[in-house]
């Protein structure tokens, strides 16, 4: 119980505002795909399909020599999505991918690093298991907890960073990647989504027997000697013959 003196609560700073989940690349983007901006913050992969019509994604097959990469940084002289926010503040990243190991034989990693020197990197993200890469777009969440390490908590250590997409040895067949989008979602965001599943029909409540159900006490349902049937026990005969007409349901 405390007691505020005149003007003290008004004085209090603002409550800072939510942190908003932030989309850090779409390939449906425009800004992404202009001449300006897409080239540039795109390293070592391509635009496929069609912006317009919203099937547009980026691909990277890694070679030997160079791992894919996409800018994430503050910004240089580039311009890539200056002002990109501390990724440590947030609690997932999320990317919209698919692809596969293509016949790599290791499976596809991938991190986040800094740029300059000595640069820092994260943990790597393995698309295996519950986040392999398939034929088939799906979003993969990973906490932004996984991926930092003692060394580097995602804090933004130099003018740019990429998220990079890696190599599997320097032989060989390599994975491939093919990103539509990465966000960035803020605390809580990713646990206050409705579930995309809804799972099956909840089972209604059964009433087997009542008195007062006219269906019961009906001509059709009634005509057998209910003294001469026991409708409890688990004859089938009786459940067969229609003298127990709902002595059907599953327990």
């Amino acid at each position: 119980l405390t007691l505020l003196a005149p003007g003290s609560l008004a004085a209090r700073p603002p409550t800072p505002a939510p942190l908003p989940d932030t989309t850090l690349y779409s390939a449906t983007d425009a800004e992404l795909l202009s001449t300006s901006n897409g080239a540039s913050c795109i390293e070592y992969g391509v635009v496929q399909g069609d912006a317009a019509a919203s099937s547009a994604y980026i691909q990277w097959t890694p070679n030997k020599w160079h791992d894919g990469r996409l800018k994430i940084g503050d910004g240089d002289s580039t311009g890539c999505r200056v002002g990109t926010p501390e990724l440590y503040e947030f609690e997932h990243v999320c990317l919209t991918i698919r692809g596969g190991q293509n016949g790599a034989a290791c499976g596809p990693p991938s991190m986040v690093f800094t740029g300059g020197y000595p640069y820092r990197t994260s943990t790597a993200i393995v698309f295996e298991g519950d986040r392999a890469l398939t034929s088939e777009f799906r979003e993969i969440c990973v906490p932004v907890a996984e991926l930092q390490t003692a060394e580097w908590n995602l804090e933004r250590r130099h003018y740019t960073g990429y998220f990079r997409f890696q190599k599997c040895g320097q032989s060989g067949p390599q994975p491939q990647y093919e990103v539509q989008e990465l966000t960035l979602l803020a605390p809580g965001s990713l646990a206050a989504r409705p579930p995309t599943d809804a799972g099956p029909a909840p089972l209604p409540d059964t009433t087997l027997y009542s008195a007062t159900d006219a269906e019961l006490l009906s001509a059709a349902d009634a005509t057998a000697d209910v003294s001469a049937v026991d409708c409890c026990a688990a004859d089938a005969s009786a459940t067969n013959s229609g003298a127990c007409p709902r002595h059907d349901a599953v327990l």
